[in-house]
């Protein structure tokens, strides 16, 4: 298949819209399913919400960077790395700031929110190191 002509910043903000956004989502209802059927202690959930997260923005980097490989070439990979994280945190920093106003604790809500978007931030970054391809000839 001929490989597409896309501006990197096109396709950096479709691939940190997708697995920022989507997966998230997706995981977010899992997470409300396991909470409203088990009895979850709170720290627990915590931990669930981060760990279900990480494996959504983890399988999502992997599925998106697929589709990215098969169908567009990446020219600059560092550049569009930084520029599809970047991308991500400006996705994501509205979303906590929602859910923390709606937490009757928000300061505390806040710190933890801060801490997962950071260690999500970190998973997004090291996955797409791991799973974009190199062309050879840059």
């Amino acid at each position: 298949m001929p490989e597409k002509k896309k501006s990197q910043w096109h396709i950096a903000i479709t691939h940190a819209f997708a697995v920022g956004v989507i997966f998230p989502l997706i995981a977010s209802f899992i997470f409300k399913y396991l909470i409203n059927t088990f009895e979850i202690p709170y720290l627990w959930m915590y931990i669930l919400s981060i760990a279900l997260n990480v494996v959504a923005i983890w399988l999502g980097v992997i599925l998106s960077v697929q589709e990215i490989n098969k169908k567009l070439k990446i020219n600059e990979v560092k550049r569009f790395i930084n520029l599809s994280t970047f991308y991500f945190v400006l996705i994501q920093i509205p979303s906590y700031f929602l859910y923390a106003s709606k937490s009757i604790d928000s300061t505390h809500f806040l710190k933890i929110s801060l801490i997962q978007m950071f260690i999500l931030t970190v998973v997004f970054y090291i996955s797409n190191i791991r799973y974009i391809k190199i062309e050879k000839d840059n």
